[in-house]
């Protein structure tokens, strides 16, 4: 009985610990580039069940195995999807998409990290930023705009102030890219499991687009019902294995 206890237990923060997920995939929805997580389950180890006597049957012992019980289950880790997401025209000759694979190198305050997000701006430096105002990384360093009247971005990525090539863009790619580890919205930072940074040599960019989030918001609230279905049966559960666990103390007592 405890141990019914502690598997509806356990599948209750594991029903818990999607729901956090699939809200944050809801939330981040409208962010260009965004990629959803998805959660990773791993069941406890499993238990033989045996019967406490040996029953017979024509003289002759019968099996006493009766099988397999779970012991619960946990959500070992949540990893990124990275599907790529649709393309939108959207007429700033900063935006650039992503068509292939790769990532934009961003230099923050802690090092490189890598995105899809390419909603760019200048900031008061005349550098090529981030939403967030970090540095947008060329093949040779921070890309620096100051003077520029006109600035235009090719689909190799290269970046032109007034007509001139001022430097391209540093497109990079990962061998196990559902490996890296997410640092922040839709930015990632390398892991042992996604492999080392390797430079695309011929990128293909899309000017004047935004690639959009790979949720699906119809599919992220389906799931969401579905956790919560899952929760409040783990639940009932637990509650009527405690009122049973209750009404069979009281009773013993009284005898």
């Amino acid at each position: 009985m405890i141990r019914g206890l502690y598997i509806s237990a356990s599948g209750m923060l594991l029903e818990q610990a999607k729901l956090d997920v699939t809200s944050n995939n809801i939330a981040s929805a409208g962010a260009a580039g965004f990629k959803k997580d998805v959660t990773v389950v791993n069941s406890f180890p499993e238990m033989l069940i045996y019967r406490s006597r040996q029953p017979m049957f024509l003289g002759a012992s019968v099996e006493r195995q009766l099988g397999a019980m779970g012991t619960g289950a946990v959500i070992s880790r949540s990893i990124p999807d990275m599907t790529r997401g649709m393309p939108r025209n959207t007429g700033n000759p900063l935006d650039v998409a992503i068509a292939g694979e790769g990532f934009l190198v961003v230099n923050t305050a802690v090092g490189e990290r890598y995105t899809r997000n390419g909603n760019l701006n200048l900031d008061s430096e005349g550098r090529l930023v981030t939403a967030d105002g970090d540095p947008v990384l060329g093949e040779s360093g921070e890309i620096l705009l100051e003077d520029a009247k006109r600035i235009e971005i090719g689909k190799d990525g290269t970046v032109y102030g007034d007509g001139e090539a001022v430097d391209r863009l540093r497109v990079v790619r990962f061998a196990n890219p559902s490996e890296l580890t997410r640092y922040a919205t839709t930015l990632f930072a390398a892991s042992d499991g996604s492999g080392p940074v390797e430079e695309l040599e011929e990128p293909s960019i899309l000017p004047g687009s935004l690639e959009a989030s790979n949720v699906n918001p119809v599919s992220e609230m389906v799931n969401m019902i579905s956790v919560m279905r899952a929760y409040e049966a783990s639940q009932k559960l637990l509650q009527a294995q405690d009122q049973t666990l209750e009404k069979a103390v009281l009773e013993i007592a009284r005898l």
